[in-house]
């Protein structure tokens, strides 16, 4: 399963004007949800960003293959 995952840094303390605070940019990564026996002996999420390319260390490499079919379906809809 493909998930994103968002972390919204709400505030920041603006270091020109003390007191104040400033939304930062947020910043996103796309999961892959992995269960026991298809990259390895246990359930995992992994970043699929630090994974492509490496479709050799998967134990069950039809699930590398879902994974990227499915972040190659999802990237080109521009979501």
């Amino acid at each position: 399963m493909l998930c994103l995952a968002v972390c919204i840094p709400a505030a920041a303390q603006n270091s020109h004007e003390p007191g104040s605070y400033e939304m930062l940019e947020p910043r996103h990564d796309w999961l892959w949800c992995s269960r026991p026996g298809f990259l390895n002996d246990w359930y995992c999420t992994i970043k699929v960003k630090d994974f492509i390319g490496r479709r050799k260390i998967w134990k069950n490499p039809s699930d590398y293959d879902k994974m990227m079919s499915t972040y190659r379906r999802i990237s080109e809809e521009k979501l």
